[in-house]
């Protein structure tokens, strides 16, 4: 269970744009997902929005921020989409949207189903199948690693005889670093099929239900990784900024983001050239993107691209906090068919860093070296367990090792990373 923040700046939320056009709408959440995205649903009320809210349950922090709950298994599309029915009859919502990204194909055929603003159903799905995404992107001609699909030992095999060691093994549906692992050498690769086998299942994590059994094997890229954010709106595409992202070696979990990223201009403009064009490679459109891209020695390279704002907290905290641009706000005027704001109000930076544990087990206790812990540029520190919560370390659950997070804020990248580095120095977590 999550639990609130330790330390919170009372000057921590900060004043986004909001487009006028969001005064006194009525707007459609699918899906509550976690705690991290009580921003989100604040910044819908105070954009002045009536919101509605689909799901399989209403979270407690949840409830002050929803005006209506509609009980729905959002895994299963078509009837989600008959429970809203009624609901869409009484009280109409004129937009949909979702930060989640398990959700972008259903809230395409919500739109579709209703008439309403919204991303194309087939561009939403390519974006949700790894395998036509990178179809998409070898149309077009864009850069990106050797792949192939696999469903089976067989297929595994003369894939990798295609591409080489090293390689990374990913599901077709999954998102948030969910189910990948990296294979070094041939001699390995029986036993990531087997941990695939057998972590890579809905009975794990239902996030696994979304083209089961049916995976890529891609060649690894080595060098840093960053993010693109930005929106897809009226056949153009905005790109806000670039986001640095730091992530494990192993299964890709990604341990902190810096926003924005440091670059020469070149590379700038060959990142944010890339991105746009896979966006329209996919055909993208109404809706806000999320493109992660890889520098290699042979210049950038696609990741994957996300129908959905940047998730963690890249945009809730990192990008408002360094720019004043409301990317959540953005989302709700793209949902809603209105143009987002997305112009920058001040020039600093912004950091969040990951305490992650070392091992699997029980967390007895946390605690904050308050005597040494320097609060300079610390926007909010807070821990994603409680006492007594269990620890899962990779492959068994892919993100449940997180621990506690601090978002900082400078003049520039370089300081707000040294400041979230610093401040996690005087933050330990007990796991027996």
């Amino acid at each position: 269970m999550t639990i609130g923040p330790v330390i919170q700046r009372a000057d921590a939320a900060v004043a986004a744009g909001s487009p006028s056009c969001l005064e006194g709408r009525h707007i459609l959440f699918v899906s509550a997902a976690y705690l991290y995205k009580v921003a989100t649903l604040k910044a819908a009320k105070r954009s002045g929005l009536t919101v509605s809210l689909v799901g399989l349950e209403l979270p407690e922090w949840a409830r002050p921020y929803v005006d209506r709950f509609v009980e729905a298994d959002t895994y299963d599309e078509d009837a989600t989409i008959e429970a809203l029915r009624r609901p869409f009859e009484e009280a109409p919502f004129e937009g949909a949207v979702t930060f989640w990204d398990r959700d972008v194909g259903l809230v395409a055929r919500v739109a579709d189903a209703f008439g309403l603003p919204g991303c194309p159903v087939e561009a939403a799905a390519r974006a949700r199948n790894k395998q036509a995404a990178r179809e998409a992107f070898a149309a077009a001609g864009l850069p990106q690693p050797r792949f192939a699909p696999f469903a089976s030992w067989d297929e595994l095999v003369e894939a990798a005889r295609g591409i080489g060691f090293p390689l990374v093994c990913k599901p077709l549906g999954a998102s948030g670093s969910k189910g990948i692992f990296r294979v070094e050498r041939e001699p390995d690769l029986r036993g990531a099929y087997e941990r695939i086998e057998r972590f890579v299942r809905p009975e794990a994590d239902m996030m696994f239900s979304y083209h089961r059994g049916r995976y890529l094997a891609e060649e690894f890229m080595p060098g840093p990784e960053v993010s693109v954010e930005g929106f897809a709106f009226g056949g153009d595409v905005h790109v806000v900024g670039v986001t640095e992202k730091r992530t494990t070696d192993d299964h890709f979990v990604e341990t902190g983001h810096a926003f924005p990223a440091r670059f020469d201009v070149e590379t700038a403009r060959s990142v944010r050239r890339l991105a746009a064009d896979a966006v329209r490679a996919l055909g993208l459109d109404g809706c806000p993107f999320h493109v992660e891209i890889k520098l290699t020695d042979e210049g950038p390279k696609l990741v994957e691209v996300n129908g959905r704002v940047g998730g963690d907290l890249i945009s809730t905290h990192l990008v408002p906090h360094a720019s004043g641009i409301g990317m959540v706000e953005g989302a709700f005027a793209v949902a809603l068919g209105c143009a987002p704001d997305l112009r920058p109000r001040f020039e600093r930076a912004a950091s969040i860093r990951y305490l992650l544990a070392e091992r699997a087990g029980a967390l007895r206790a946390w605690h904050v070296d308050r005597a040494s812990f320097d609060p300079a540029g610390v926007v909010e520190l807070a821990f994603e367990k409680e006492p007594g919560d269990r620890v899962v370390l990779p492959p068994e659950q892919f993100v449940d090792y997180r621990i506690a997070y601090v978002v900082t804020e400078a003049d520039d990248t370089a300081s707000a990373i040294e400041r979230a580095e610093r401040a996690l120095e005087h933050v330990t977590a007990e796991i027996g």
